[in-house]
């Protein structure tokens, strides 16, 4: 996010770029999903790379494209002919996006439905800032999307990173 010179600060104007990595995470893809389709920021593109998994992974994304579709703009969805690892298979993904804003989200992670907007807002009020690195949350692997409760869950970090006021 280097030079932001030309790039319509106005926060309906930001495409946010999702990339789901997957591989085998046949019992979680569907809920990755789902956190994606809540979010109340709209302007949202997604790719998503199947890395060749074994399971079920790949029709199960397949089974969720037509929903995607209507609800975002762009969606991209590929499946790896062999399995190429995370970052070669993230690099083909930058490669795909168009957004100003890119996030990698595993196919066996959920975001909270405000997440997108709270990053956007983010990049709007520190446009110093290129990297943005957020609190994560251990949810049990039995939990479902429609689950999801935030306010139960313990943060990774209790405390917040000590980064260079010029990092």
């Amino acid at each position: 996010v280097f030079g932001r010179e030309g790039i319509d600060m106005n926060q309906d104007k930001i495409i946010f770029s999702v990339l789901i990595i997957c591989y085998n995470h046949e019992k979680y893809i569907e809920d990755a999903i789902k956190s994606v389709l809540a979010q109340t920021y709209r302007n949202i593109e997604i790719v998503i790379c199947d890395d060749f998994s074994t399971d079920n992974s790949w029709e199960i994304i397949h089974a969720y494209m037509p929903e995607l579709l209507k609800e975002f703009g762009r969606v991209v969805a590929f499946r790896n002919t062999k399995n190429l690892g995370l970052t070669m298979s993230l690099n083909k993904m930058i490669l795909e996006t168009n957004g100003t804003i890119i996030y990698a989200l595993s196919g066996d992670d959920m975001i909270s439905e405000n997440y997108v907007t709270d990053i956007v807002n983010a990049y709007i009020e520190h446009p110093e800032v290129a990297v943005f690195v957020t609190n994560g949350l251990w949810v049990e692997e039995e939990v479902k999307y429609s689950e999801f409760d935030i306010s139960s869950l313990d943060p990774f970090y209790t405390e917040r990173p000590d980064f260079c006021k010029d990092t």
